[in-house]
């Protein structure tokens, strides 16, 4: 995600042809797994990269998911304000003097992989009840609570 004050030139490999393209503030780009990333930039800028391993986001989904079942749409240049606070939430924690730990960390990790698979997954797998103590109506609801005052935490 781009999170400079201005738009950055860049191209990328698309097969054997290199494309070009900008990548304005606030955008970003979605890669799946596997997929290789030949990005060439034309100037500094600023920007927060998230990895998600696809075995994290499998075990989310269902039990014995293969990791290689999770696939995204790949996105270039979109804008996705939903994204924008998850990563202005990590950056925020990455940078507080009194982070507010892993088990904070945790909850957007699992916030912010579930909107992409809602969001971007080319097949969406099924997304069981969770297991444990919340019911996934309590779950969808702190993510609810989470997304809704991400911009509280990172004005």
């Amino acid at each position: 995600m781009c999170t400079g004050e201005r738009p950055i030139s860049f191209g990328w490999r698309d097969g054997k042809r290199w494309r070009e393209g900008a990548l304005n503030p606030g955008e970003f780009h979605l890669l799946t797994h596997g997929q290789l990333n030949t990005p060439r930039w034309r100037q500094t800028f600023d920007e927060i990269t998230l990895v998600l391993d696809p075995r994290f986001v499998a075990g989310l989904v269902e039990d014995g998911l293969r990791a290689d079942r999770i696939e995204f749409a790949t996105q270039r240049s979109t804008r996705d304000a939903v994204v924008a606070r998850y990563a202005e939430g990590f950056r925020s924690e990455l940078a507080a003097d009194l982070p507010n730990g892993s088990l904070y960390a945790d909850t957007l990790t699992i916030g912010f992989a579930l909107h992409l698979l809602s969001r971007y997954a080319v097949a969406k797998p099924k997304i069981p009840s969770p297991r444990g103590k919340l019911s996934s109506l309590r779950l969808r609801a702190v993510v609810d609570f989470v997304q809704s005052h991400l911009d509280e935490i990172c004005p």
